[in-house]
């Protein structure tokens, strides 16, 4: 696992050094990192969750800033009523009346039982989970990329290796039916002449065969097929201190880092859920105008109000969803207790992956 992350690391800075443009034909390692660091539909798919992601902590820190708002409105009425007579005038019982209003208010949270500061915590969090699983995704991606380019690299010598085999034993058969017309050899030599042409014609074949499949592999991690692919720089070579090793192994891990991170989101979750039946204390401020005749807007002036006030409030829950509310309250609180087990399944894994190279090394 180090070696990988160090391998990475260094395919990385290379592919940035040689220019953000990917190039129009990979034909290097350095350019094939860079093309599939690009065009990666995995590595596209993770960074477009993880600007989702990003917005989160702009929606949660929209809870310590002020709401406004602002209304207007307008009202017609008409109302059929019987004639009334008047000292014998016949007076309409039918009367027509419209009117309008304007206005602004504004609200503040003045305290919320750490809820708004809570649910901060938890987005960003989840960001940095997220930017820790990108991460993740890029290495898996390189090292996928990485471990194409020499596979091709590798079955096309391999292949160069057959092709030159078969030439020679080619000749060799026809060498050795020479030399066996003169009568200097047996028939059983011309035999295994011809035994050992077969085996380099079946060997052929098989490299061929492994040479597309590795091309489809790269076809299908880099998004072009190869080339004549260079030959690949020399990797970092793997350290020989253990403890080293794993000290740098789990303070860089992307898997173990986006662990730690789940688990403070998922406090931050649970904190957030227990303050969620407590006492908030918001402030509020309207001011508008209203008239009773559209016909003169100038009265929206002259009939002016202004309210202020503060309000204390509890949320509280019918008594038939109540088992809901502690459900929503459990929940998140169940979730934490798991994301400690995800991290030590990771730094476990990440343990066998710093010691089998180190065995590797120290075998050789």
């Amino acid at each position: 696992m180090l070696k990988r992350s160090r391998v990475l690391a260094s395919a990385a800075v290379v592919a940035l050094v040689s220019g953000l443009s990917a190039p129009a034909w990979a034909e290097t390692l350095q350019e094939a990192i860079a093309l599939a660091y690009r065009t990666n539909p995995n590595l596209l798919a993770q960074r477009a969750n993880q600007r989702a992601l990003d917005e989160t902590v702009v929606q949660a820190r929209s809870g310590l800033r002020p709401t406004l708002s602002a209304s207007a409105g307008a009202n017609y009425t008409r109302t059929w009523a019987p004639d009334t007579t008047i000292n014998g005038v016949t007076v309409s019982g039918d009367t027509d009346t419209n009117g309008g209003n304007v206005g602004v208010s504004v609200s503040q949270n003045l305290w919320t039982a750490g809820r708004t500061s809570r649910a901060i915590d938890q987005a960003l969090a989840n960001v940095l989970a997220g930017r820790e699983n990108l991460r993740d995704i890029e290495q898996t991606v390189l090292l996928s990329v990485i471990q194409a380019y020499v596979n091709v690299s590798r079955d096309m010598e391999i292949l160069r290796i057959r092709q030159e085999n078969l030439t020679v034993l080619q000749r060799q058969l026809q060498e050795t039916s020479a030399r066996f017309e003169v009568g200097e050899i047996t028939r059983t030599d011309v035999a295994q002449a011809e035994a050992s042409l077969a085996q380099s014609e079946a060997d052929l074949a098989n490299a061929q065969a492994q040479l597309s499949s590795s091309r489809a592999a790269y076809a299908a991690v880099i998004g072009q097929s190869p080339t004549d692919l260079e030959a690949a720089p020399a990797l970092p070579a793997v350290p020989t201190d253990f403890d080293a090793a794993m000290e740098t192994a789990l303070g860089r891990n992307p898997g173990v880092l986006a662990a730690i991170y789940t688990q403070q989101g998922a406090e931050a979750a649970v904190a957030a859920a227990r303050s969620e039946y407590l006492p908030s204390v918001r402030a509020t401020a309207s001011y508008g105008g209203s008239t009773n005749d559209l016909g003169d807007l100038g009265e929206l002036t002259d009939r002016r109000s202004f309210q202020a006030g503060a309000t204390l409030s509890v949320r509280s829950e019918p008594v038939a969803r109540r088992p809901g509310a502690g459900a929503r309250q459990r929940r998140p609180d169940r979730r934490r207790r798991s994301s400690p087990y995800g991290s030590a399944g990771r730094q476990h894994g990440l343990c066998s992956g710093v010691v089998d190279p180190l065995g590797r090394r120290g075998g050789q």
